[in-house]
């Protein structure tokens, strides 16, 4: 076995080729193998609150699963039993890919073609985000932020405000930073540049975001509201790493995010 990938549902990597099963089947053995319109190898797979991303190695990915918020990219809200291609990202290779609960993001590249060298990447840096952009996870206007930015008037909403974006959109960062690593939490997306810059978007309930943002939203739990700080746009995070950028990593639990330094094998 390759890779595990735990949603909803167990699914895993073996071969390249992508099994699914149920968590309560899944210890007694049983399996099934998700079949795809196209005889593809899977390098990677992400998984989400019920549905699934899978990236092959020549960079086309595939969705499959409930797509009530746009997860899927695919232009609307309806589900998908099997993988379908993401025709909006095509033909941009993807490089990498992370599902929140109900979002998505993908890193874009371009792939050395030379001897059809797959495995050697020339060139990273444009993120795309999809789905659920209630908190601003997606890195896209809000319109949960626009109303608390607002005032709730109207008339100051932007055109392009959505809570939910059912298309794969580029993501705007400052100074046209070079992204090369990204990572989503439950409503939060972080990214990493080349110059090991951390940008963090999205919903901060729990600080995961390393940094306070200027407006909140209004949420119910247990039936009370309380004003939660979010972010709809990339904020560079301020970390004191002593000037030492080289060899960043970062991750991302569900309400939290990790940035760590790769030691040398």
């Amino acid at each position: 076995m390759s890779a595990v990938v735990t949603g909803l549902n167990q699914t895993y990597l073996d071969d390249n080729f992508v099994f699914s099963a149920p968590v309560s089947t899944l210890e007694k053995g049983k399996k099934a193998q998700l079949s795809f319109p196209l005889s593809v190898k899977v390098k990677a797979v992400a998984c989400g609150a019920g549905f699934a991303l899978f990236l092959t190695p020549s960079g086309v990915l595939f969705s499959k699963g409930i797509g009530s918020r746009g997860q899927l990219g695919h232009g609307d809200l309806e589900s998908r039993d099997t993988p379908e291609i993401i025709s909006a990202l095509q033909p941009v290779p993807v490089v990498s890919v992370a599902c929140g609960f109900w979002h998505c993001a993908c890193l874009t590249g371009w792939f050395n073609d030379f001897a059809f060298n797959l495995l050697a990447i020339l060139d990273v840096g444009d993120v795309y985000t999809w789905g659920s952009n209630e908190y601003g996870q997606l890195g896209l206007p809000s319109l949960n932020l626009e109303k608390s930015r607002s005032g709730n008037d109207p008339t100051f909403f932007s055109d392009s405000s959505v809570n939910v974006c059912a298309i794969p959109s580029p993501v705007d960062f400052p100074n046209d930073a070079n992204v090369t690593e990204i990572a989503c939490g439950s409503r939060h997306t972080a990214c990493l540049t080349e110059a090991g810059e951390l940008f963090t978007f999205g919903w901060n309930g729990a600080g995961q975001l390393g940094f306070k943002p200027q407006f909140s939203i209004p949420e119910e739990t247990a039936g009370q509201y309380a004003h939660v700080l979010a972010s709809d746009k990339p904020h560079r995070v301020d970390l004191d790493l002593g000037g030492q950028w080289a060899d960043m990593k970062m991750t991302c639990g569900q309400w939290s995010t990790f940035v760590y330094r790769q030691a040398p094998f």
